[in-house]
């Protein structure tokens, strides 16, 4: 049998902008009776794997436009070691398919102490649905493989986008215009899907042409650092290959002591408050022998880069993980499919794999 699944779900992120503005109201309600009951003063935003990635990739606009009201951290983090300290706290908790047991017991451990839920998943039957006080039904039609995060990731995203705009003290001029900025870059993504889908071909040919050697590191910074562990995970989910995700400045102080000459380096740059510092990462870069792929909307890039990724020149950095997470997945699944693998499941596709996967993920037991 021939499985589309992972191909299908990246293509189907071109019309996402629909489902999100379903979900618009329903953002505005709970917006607004978090605020009257001043639930917005403290926010935590936790999930494990990509819905913790989803929190870091948006954290950066939610701290522009709510201040110091949001947190990002791991479900494990905030259920053991902040969750007893907090006090009149809103808790964001993320996952698709609501039941990863760490995800469960931040939210047992919320309520416990009075504190508010709102769930963001996309499965109405999972336990997060069921005991959050409030739930983002993201309502996202998946293809029936078991296969790695792309649609579901890239709308968990646009829900943050939109929770931040609504508890954010923003006058409504300014909530449309955030608004509308966080659609025109959904637009992008219909916009430029062919283009980048040809790159990332091209990349993907070159890395297996070359014999790439492991590990594969993704870079950003800001916003795009959780993009960079994002990256990770879809080539470790898909490609089978050893993959870090690292913040742009880090690298230079951790795993460049053991980068060798011929390991890719993927460089998330869009122009913005980074763009210096990653110019000069990714020059050095260059200059020791890496191959450097860089995703971004900034010329200079070129005269270091072996390939570079176009997007969009209207692109804002904050809100430019809805757009570099696109060439990730296309460059991860294409790359998968030249080593003969089957991009469209996870690599713990294996009965035994799997069944330690749901050991791990979902049926420890919750400690209250």
């Amino acid at each position: 049998m021939t499985y589309l699944d992972m191909e299908r779900e990246i293509k189907k992120q071109v019309n996402l902008m629909e489902n999100l503005k379903k979900l618009e109201t329903k953002v505005m309600e709970i917006g607004q009776y978090l605020k009257e009951n001043k639930q917005n003063e403290k926010v935590f935003i936790i999930g494990c794997g990509d819905s913790y990635f989803a929190g870091l990739a948006v954290l950066p606009f939610l701290k522009k436009i709510c201040g110091h009201t949001f947190e990002v951290t791991t479900a494990y983090q905030f259920s053991n070691y902040f969750s007893q300290q907090l006090k009149n706290t809103t808790l964001v908790g993320i996952s698709m398919s609501g039941n990863v047991a760490r995800t469960i017991e931040a939210v047992y451990r919320t309520k416990e102490l009075g504190n508010t839920v709102l769930g963001i998943t996309n499965n109405v039957e999972g336990k997060l649905f069921g005991e959050a006080d409030y739930n983002l039904f993201l309502n996202i039609e998946e293809e029936p493989g078991w296969t790695p995060s792309t649609l579901t990731f890239l709308s968990t995203l646009s829900s943050l986008y939109l929770l931040g705009i609504e508890l954010s003290d923003c006058s409504d001029k300014e909530k449309s215009f955030y608004k509308d900025k966080l659609y025109k870059h959904l637009n992008y993504i219909s916009e430029k899907y062919e283009n980048m889908e040809e790159i990332s071909y091209k990349i993907a040919e070159n890395m297996h042409t070359n014999y790439a050697k492991a590990p594969v590191y993704f870079i950003g910074g800001g916003p795009n650092y959780g993009i960079a562990k994002y990256g990770a995970a879809k080539f470790l989910e898909v490609c089978h290959e050893t993959a870090i995700g690292q913040e742009t400045e880090e690298l230079a102080h951790q795993e460049f002591w053991i980068l060798n000459k011929n390991n890719p380096v993927f460089l998330l740059a869009p122009k913005g408050t980074g763009a210096y510092r990653s110019f000069e990462v990714g020059s050095c870069l260059r200059e020791f022998g890496n191959d450097v792929v860089t995703i971004t909307n900034d010329n200079q890039f070129e005269e270091v880069s072996k390939f570079t990724v176009e997007i969009p020149e209207e692109t804002d950095e904050l809100f430019s993980p809805l757009i570099t997470a696109l060439p990730v997945q296309l460059i991860a699944y294409y790359y998968s499919q030249l080593k003969g693998l089957d991009p469209n499941r996870r690599s713990h596709v294996d009965p035994f794999r799997k069944k330690i996967s749901r050991q791990l993920t979902r049926h420890s037991e919750v400690r209250i």
